[in-house]
C-alpha cells in the first residue's frame, strides 16, 4: 500500500515540475496530461491483470533464461580444452 502512495506522489511531483517550468502556466495542456495518465493507468491494468499481459511480460524472462546458459557452457568447454594465453 505504501508503494502506491509513493507512485502517486511521483506522478504528482512530475506533473507539478512540468507545470512549474512551463513558460505559460495558463496554457498548460491539462487535457493532454489527464488523457496520458488515463491511458497509462488503463494499459497498466490491461497488461498486469490479464493472462495475455502476464504471458507477454514473462516471455523475455523465459528467453533470457534459455539463452543465458549458452555462454556459460561454451566458456567452460573452451577453458577445458585449452588455457587462454595472452
Amino acid at each position: 500500500m505504501k508503494l502506491r502512495f509513493i507512485s502517486l506522489l511521483g506522478w504528482f511531483a512530475m506533473i507539478s515540475i512540468a507545470w512549474a517550468i512551463s513558460y505559460n502556466r495558463k496554457l498548460f495542456p491539462w487535457r493532454t496530461v489527464i488523457w496520458g495518465l488515463g491511458l497509462q493507468f488503463s494499459l497498466a491494468l490491461l497488461i498486469l491483470n490479464t493472462q495475455a499481459g502476464k504471458d507477454f511480460l514473462s516471455s523475455p524472462e523465459k528467453s533470457s533464461r534459455n539463452s543465458s546458459s549458452f555462454p556459460r557452457t561454451e566458456l567452460n568447454s573452451f577453458s577445458a580444452r585449452s588455457p587462454m594465453v595472452i
